[in-house]
């Protein structure tokens, strides 16, 4: 059996090193500071979409951010709340009105998404649960096809009634339907495989169609690296990622020994990069001094312009400028002129 506390342990101890909080640390420290020091803040008003989901630190967080105004929103539906296997605590949205006593609820039953056959029968299913607020949904589109029910034994008995459901409805079509008519909807990428060799077994040509996450796109991950190096420089996994973007000629031999001589020294490896640079220690093997100080000299200069108080959006556009980041994705990326939009 997996030992979680050693484990949990380490991991504390390696946030403390990368002087960094993960996204459960931003909610508890968050709420730790805004009790001890609740004049620390001074919202105006807090928002706060998908309430459903929430779970009870982040209550908690929206109601010291509001604390002093007492002028929050929310938006919830507790017929969506399906993350309680996360933590979600549907109890917030009746917290709300103990919380917050003079709490208006306004019901947004007007669905401008589906046709009468889909909220019939999603009210017909969500109307089982006796706890939920009486409420309904209308729509102003035509009723439309009635959904169909299908059980199915497994992934791939279901991947195989979806390619025999295709195939038999472009037969009866009598070629009014193409194979471009058909989409299939999936939650995540993983589910395409099966799905794919039904497809082909049955001898349907199809595609996958996945667009990539904003935050995931290369140029996105390298700039945010910068940002984050800019703004704590102990923060190792952005080292690893950006000392040689652009391309400084610094080899893996070299980064080895660079994770090397920080684990000896137990310093973050900016602090050993920028010693180096400055002669305060000796070079590493390979050499890293003459083709780090360019990276140095980078981040100094536009932390500076952190430190003086430069906007995060003037503080991009400059290191974009000081990188020359556009050639490096012209020089790296065959659809450079896309990412370069971005």
């Amino acid at each position: 059996m997996l030992q979680l506390v050693p484990v949990y342990s380490q991991y504390i101890d390696e946030c403390k090193r990368h002087n960094a909080l993960d996204f459960d640390d931003l909610l508890a420290y968050g709420v730790k500071l805004l009790k001890a020091r609740p004049d620390c803040v001074d919202c105006q008003h807090v928002f706060v979409d998908e309430f459903q989901d929430t779970n009870t630190v982040q209550f908690e967080l929206m109601a010291k951010l509001a604390g002093k105004n007492g002028n929050v929103s929310i938006v919830g539906d507790p017929d969506q709340s399906i993350y309680g296997w996360r933590s979600a605590e549907i109890e917030n949205l009746r917290r709300m009105i103990t919380i917050f006593p003079l709490t208006k609820q306004i019901f947004l039953e007007d669905n401008y998404r589906s046709t009468g056959a889909i909220l019939a029968a999603s009210i017909a299913i969500i109307s089982e649960d006796s706890n939920r607020p009486p409420k309904t949904l209308r729509t102003s589109h035509p009723f439309g096809y009635v959904p169909t029910l299908g059980g199915c034994a497994d992934e791939r008995e279901e991947a195989a009634c979806i390619a025999d459901e295709i195939k038999r409805l472009k037969t009866l079509s009598g070629g009014m339907l193409k194979w471009s008519d058909f989409a299939v909807l999936l939650r995540f990428n993983a589910l395409s495989r099966n799905l794919e060799q039904a497809l082909q077994k049955e001898g349907i040509p199809s595609r996958v169609l996945a667009g990539q996450k904003f935050f995931d796109r290369v140029e996105v991950k390298d700039l945010l690296a910068y940002l984050q190096l800019i703004d704590n420089p102990e923060f190792d996994p952005a080292v690893l990622r950006i000392i040689n973007v652009p391309k400084r000629n610094i080899g893996n031999k070299s980064i080895e020994e660079l994770q090397k001589r920080a684990r000896h020294k137990k310093e973050p490896m900016m602090r050993i990069v920028e010693r180096i640079v400055d002669g305060r220690i000796p070079d590493i093997s390979p050499p890293l001094q003459s083709k780090a100080k360019g990276f140095v000299h980078s981040l100094r200069k536009l932390r500076k312009f952190s430190q003086e108080g430069m906007s995060v959006s003037c503080l991009i556009q400059e290191l974009v400028t000081e990188l020359n980041y556009a050639e490096h994705l012209k020089k790296t990326q065959q659809d450079w002129e896309t990412r370069w939009e971005n």
